[in-house]
């Protein structure tokens, strides 16, 4: 049995065409994107994806190594990105 916990920001399809999760670090908001995007959209969803982690990638990894099974436990605030969100 693998367990991957997350705790932090989360934010869904960073991209209108995507539906994938992506973990976020904690600062991001606060401190490293305002210093990169000064409010320009683009350059956020930019920079989003620069820093983001996909949650389906994360598990694919932990797949490979063959467990029994995966536990997942995420508590994350969700910020608005954007993009559509089916939540």
């Amino acid at each position: 049995m693998a367990v991957f916990a997350f705790f932090g920001h989360g934010a869904q399809g960073i991209y209108r065409t995507e539906k994938h999760n992506y973990l976020l670090p904690q600062d991001l908001f606060s401190r490293v994107l305002p210093q990169e995007v000064g409010g320009d959209q683009k350059k956020l969803r930019e920079g989003l994806h620069s820093y983001a982690v996909s949650l389906q990638e994360v598990l694919q990894k932990v797949g490979k190594a063959s467990p029994r099974g995966i536990l997942a436990m995420l508590d994350c605030c969700r910020e608005e990105t954007g993009a559509q969100t089916d939540v």
